[in-house]
């Protein structure tokens, strides 16, 4: 359908089964014809060209850079972001014997996006790429309003034809159109505000790393005094385990003991007689 769709009953394959009260334009609530709102898509269009329909437009922007020190650089962009009121949507932080890199997605207010995308650039000690893409969506976002108002309309004609049908089969037929036209609502109420947050929100990704000296061990080694210390607590630990199990295992010893008790009392009776 465009913008400016007019929605007949055959549209949506709805039969004229309720004795003249529709047909294929639009009624009012006593059964008379009106004019399709189209029209009023055809209004949103031609302010869209002549500028009356503020811009929608979606920023995204994307910094590749090296650090000299990365904690350094972190705790830096962590400022940088507080202080431009934006948030970090998503980050991902991994480390090698040779680098270590993190992708940040921050998420700020449309009109702070320059002056945050500016203040990041200085953290870096080589900007190896950066750039900035603006996407214009006001047609969408207009025409998905269009589309909205004109589905809205049609379903309350459906709701008021509801209330006029005098079978279940004339109920039935037109619940299922009812249905059809409240999912189609609602996947467009959900683009719609996908792209106002787009809009209201724009998105800077940056992937910053630094260079780590391969000569360099990422975990200090341990002393000898350390060892020692750690080997004598292993030891305790393990005599700890060795007398729990030999407490766990008291009464078969107990009952070996009684059995070899046993054993040698009847031996020495037998060599007595």
């Amino acid at each position: 359908m465009s913008c400016g769709e007019r929605a007949s009953d055959s549209t949506y394959g709805f039969s004229n089964s309720f004795s003249g009260k529709v047909s294929s334009g639009y009624f009012d609530n006593n059964g008379g014809s009106e004019s399709p709102p189209e029209e009023e898509g055809i209004l949103l269009n031609q302010e869209l060209r002549i500028g009356k329909v503020a811009e929608k437009l979606i920023k995204i922007g994307e910094i590749r850079m090296e650090v000299k020190n990365y904690a350094s650089a972190r705790a830096a962009l962590s400022g940088v972001v507080k202080n431009h009121d934006a948030s970090v949507f998503n980050e991902q932080e991994d480390q090698t014997h040779y680098r270590i890199e993190n992708t940040i997605v921050v998420r700020v207010a449309q009109k702070n996006f320059d002056g945050l995308f500016d203040a990041i650039v200085p953290i870096a000690h080589k900007v190896h790429a950066k750039e900035t893409n603006v996407k214009n969506v006001t047609e969408e976002f207009v025409d998905i309003q269009s589309r909205l108002k004109t589905k809205r309309e049609i379903l309350n004609r459906y709701y008021d034809i509801l209330k006029k049908a005098d079978s279940i089969a004339d109920v039935l037929k037109v619940e299922a159109k009812i249905g059809m036209l409240q999912e189609e609502i609602e996947a467009k109420e959900g683009r719609l505000r996908f792209l106002q947050d787009q809009v209201q929100f724009s998105t800077i990704k940056i992937y910053l790393y630094e260079n780590l000296d391969p000569d360099e061990p990422l975990i200090e080694e341990e002393s000898f005094f350390s060892e020692l210390s750690d080997s004598f607590l292993f030891g305790w630990k393990g005599l700890l385990g060795f007398m729990l199990v030999l407490a766990r295992l008291w009464p078969m010893f107990f009952i070996i003991a009684l059995v070899v008790f046993g054993v040698r009392r009847w031996l020495r009776k037998s060599k007595a007689k």
